[in-house]
């Protein structure tokens, strides 16, 4: 059944076609139903090779969400589909396994850190833009920790408040994700070091007024002790971000979703 949300804004299926929507985008996609059905694609010769891209694509899944949780404190502040732009990145990362077959390949982010610096969760506002200050950060992988300073921060002058709201705070995250390869015995991907698949540390600022002027400031952020002992094969991941909020219950301050913006700044 399609949904009318206004003059040609129309969501659903007709006629065949699926009218749909994603988040952080106005623009309204269509697609046709139908294909092979699931037996056709999981017995038939005609499909092998999408039986492979099948089985490499879940890999692509797994290394996407295990990034997202060493960020998940940033996840309140995505506007976009950032689990579907993870999956992408994922397999450009999988595509540089070049000694690999085709359906098992690995994926090494440990050898393609590069790909994941920079990522934004957040893409209508940037993190650069919003907090107009310098930022200096240092991750050691000896330690298992981050640092990070923040250079003295005049709202008026340095904070693009672009929801008019009454406190800010920011967000650190330090979180490690492991290579992924595929275990023929298990007959699925596999981190290469599961006790640091999905594992993080987080450290949030007090509440701020976005009418102040605060001291330079510095925030560190440390894995446990037995913790300490990372592989080659084992990425620190370290995302900031900042987070807008309202006043709440007794006047609390708290964050308000998606009014806020952040991006994986490091990757070591």
């Amino acid at each position: 059944m399609a949904i009318s949300k206004g003059i040609n804004k129309i969501t659903g299926s007709l006629q065949g076609m699926s009218m749909y929507t994603t988040r952080g985008d106005d623009k309204i996609y269509v697609r046709s139903k139908g294909g092979a059905n699931k037996s056709t694609i999981q017995n038939s010769p005609r499909f092998a090779k999408v039986r492979l891209n099948n089985k490499e694509w879940s890999g692509c899944t797994l290394l996407a969400s295990n990034i997202r949780s060493a960020i998940k404190p940033l996840n309140s502040l995505e506007d976009y589909a950032v689990p579907g732009a993870l999956n992408a990145l994922a397999k450009q990362i999988q595509q540089g396994d070049l000694e690999g077959e085709h359906g098992v390949r690995g994926l090494f982010l440990s050898q393609h850190k590069e790909m994941l610096a920079g990522f934004n969760v957040s893409r209508k506002q940037v993190l650069e833009t919003v907090l107009r200050v310098p930022m200096e950060y240092v991750v050691d992988r000896l330690m298992v920790s981050a640092k990070v300073a923040i250079q003295p921060i005049n709202t008026d002058l340095h904070l693009v408040n672009f929801r008019n709201l009454p406190f800010f705070r920011i967000i650190f995250s330090l979180g490690s994700v492991s290579d992924m390869i595929y275990v023929e015995a298990n007959n699925q991907y596999q981190p290469t070091s599961p006790l640091f698949s999905r594992r993080g540390e987080v450290v949030e600022s007090e509440w701020f007024s976005t009418h102040t002027v605060l001291p330079a400031q510095e925030f560190d952020l440390q894995f446990p002790e037995d913790m300490r002992l990372l592989s080659d094969d084992v990425s620190l991941v370290l995302g900031i971000g900042l987070e807008f909020g309202n006043s709440g219950f007794n006047a609390v301050p708290v964050g308000v979703k998606y009014a806020g913006c952040g991006k994986v700044v490091k990757v070591v």
